[in-house]
Parts: C-alpha cells; structure tokens; sequence
C-alpha cells in the first residue's frame, strides 16, 4: 500500500520499536532552539514541534517563548503526555517556525523524504525552520550494536526495551549530507546555516536577508 507523506509518522509508529528513539535528554536542545527563535518570532506566532518524542521539548519550548506564542506538537507514538496532534493529516500549518529535532535520522531514505516534504509544506512562507541529526562520525558510527543498512552512514541498531530487542535505524548525517537533503524541500527565498547548539549536526533554515 502506498503510503502518504502525511501520514508518513504513523507508518513508523506502527514498526516494532519505533517508541525506542524516544529520548528525555534533548531538552537543553529544544531550550536553545527556543532561544534562537524568540527574537524571531512575533509574540502571536505559532510553533510546531514536529516529532515531539516525550514532550519534554515541547514543554522547553512553551518556557522559554511564554504564553502569548502557540507551540503545537505532533507526535504519533505519544507516552507520559498528550500531544496536539497525533495524526499528520491534522497538522496543516502555516506556522511561524517548526522544530525537528532527532527525527530524520531514525527514518529510512524514502519515509525521510516524505517527512521533509511534509516538514515544510506546514512552514509558513516566512516560516524558520531548526532541523537537528545525530552525526556519523564520533556517533552513530560508534555504536556497538549495529548492523550496516543499505545506505551510507546508516545502522540498524539494536535497542532491547523490557526484556524485547528492537531493531531501530540511525543514520548520522554531516552538515553538508543534512544541507543535500534539505535543498530540495526549502523554499527558494530561504537559506541554510549552520547551527552548533541544538544537535550534533543542526541548521536553521530562514529567509534570506535582502
């Protein structure tokens, strides 16, 4: 069956393990992501976390950017929390910003494209987008557990939750393996920068400048 990129999420939820790669540790991460984004950001603007995970992330965000700013959260696989959306055929946008953090890299090469497509057709035309991977090198690569994938820089890696083993895959991207990726979704009137805070490879992507 054929599968829609807005439902793409869903499709790796129902894959055994999927709940695995739900991690509480980037929270200092979406708080910095928040940070870059508030002198960006009107105070009515909206703001989707996308692939929320936990929610931890998402609670950072409404912290940092106060009350007055909307932060949405679409997650399929929710736990501990309830999230705004769980099925992406409601997340519709236009948002101000989108955070995605962590997200890329544990989806195999045709369900990544299908969220990165989706990831910025909700992205407002002025919309700032912060994208965070896991890395390769000194990352991914040193995992003791995994077993090579079809594509480069890629692992299935073994999780074990609750006595179960689970296959989950990593793929560690370098700035310009994520910029490659991106540039075909980003809209003509946005660039890529670097970001060194929020992952261990991060970008922002925002309008240009005139």
């Amino acid at each position: 069956m054929r599968v829609s990129y807005r439902h793409i999420l869903e499709a790796i939820a129902a894959q055994p393990g999927s709940h695995t790669t739900q991690r509480a540790m980037t929270t200092g991460s979406y708080r910095t992501a928040a940070q870059l984004l508030q002198p960006l950001l009107t105070d009515d603007a909206r703001v989707l976390d996308y692939g929320a995970g936990l929610g931890h992330g998402t609670r950072a965000l409404k912290d940092v950017l106060g009350s007055t700013v909307t932060v949405d959260s679409y997650e399929p696989t929710p736990r501990q929390y309830t999230p705004t959306f769980t099925n992406a055929s409601a997340v519709t946008g236009p948002y101000d910003a989108v955070v995605c953090l962590n997200v890329l890299n544990v989806l195999e090469p045709t369900l990544r494209t299908r969220v990165t497509r989706h990831l910025f057709t909700v992205l407002a035309p002025h919309g700032i987008a912060i994208i965070g991977t896991r890395s390769w090198s000194g990352d991914v690569n040193q995992t003791k557990r995994g077993t090579p994938a079809d594509e480069p820089h890629a692992l299935w890696v073994t999780v074990n939750v609750g006595g179960t083993n689970h296959q989950v895959y990593q793929r560690g991207f370098d700035f310009e393996e994520l910029v490659q990726h991106l540039t075909p979704f980003i809209p003509r009137t946005h660039t890529i920068q670097r970001l060194a805070r929020v992952a261990a490879t991060g970008v922002m992507v925002r309008p240009r400048t005139t």
